[in-house]
């Protein structure tokens, strides 16, 4: 997820495209503050030597068009004003293994004690709203069609998460999550 990161940050396509939006899903947010504190720092001390064609930090940018989820990470809600309560939200992962059911109110309870109400309802109901990552569903959309499948299964899966973006899929919904690093071809 880091080096997806770096890549969409430093190459300028956060800058070219600052209506484009992504979703970190399942790899916790306790982590981000740190790396995007590094970042900022790397861009500072580096621009002149690695010059890159932003205009922004790069925390800025991830403000701006990251959004992120967690399942249990008490470290990543205490630390969310770093990353912007706007930015994350919670999850069970319902039906997975790694799932906080059938204790997914104990485990908010828990992980959010301390944390105002209003912010509380923010990342764990209406971050996740539609409507609310503002046109998140047409940008996704776009790069899951400019995308080049890399086999028959995740072509069949593209088009399953474009019909449900144009709303046809029934009663299922769908999730994108991005993250690791494409092997396929090399």
């Amino acid at each position: 997820m880091q080096r997806t990161l770096v890549v969409l940050i430093f190459s300028g396509v956060l800058e070219r495209f600052p209506n484009l939006k992504f979703v970190s899903a399942e790899n916790e947010v306790g982590w981000l503050p740190f790396f995007l504190q590094k970042l900022d720092q790397a861009q500072e001390e580096y621009r002149y030597l690695y010059p890159a064609p932003l205009k922004l930090k790069p925390s800025e940018y991830l403000r701006r068009q990251i959004f992120a989820t967690f399942i249990n990470d008490p470290v990543g809600v205490a630390v969310r004003e770093f990353i912007g309560v706007e930015n994350i939200m919670w999850s069970s992962d319902y039906p997975h293994t790694v799932s906080t059911w059938p204790h997914s109110r104990e485990v908010v309870e828990r992980d959010f004690k301390g944390v105002p109400e209003s912010e509380k309802r923010q990342i764990v109901c209406e971050n996740g709203e539609p409507g609310n990552v503002d046109g998140l569903a047409q940008n996704v959309k776009r790069v899951i069609i400019a995308r080049t499948p890399r086999n028959c299964f995740e072509e069949r899966y593209a088009r399953l998460l474009v019909s449900c973006l144009e709303g046809d899929c029934g009663a299922g919904s769908a999730g994108v999550a991005i993250g690791g690093e494409c092997t396929f071809g090399k």
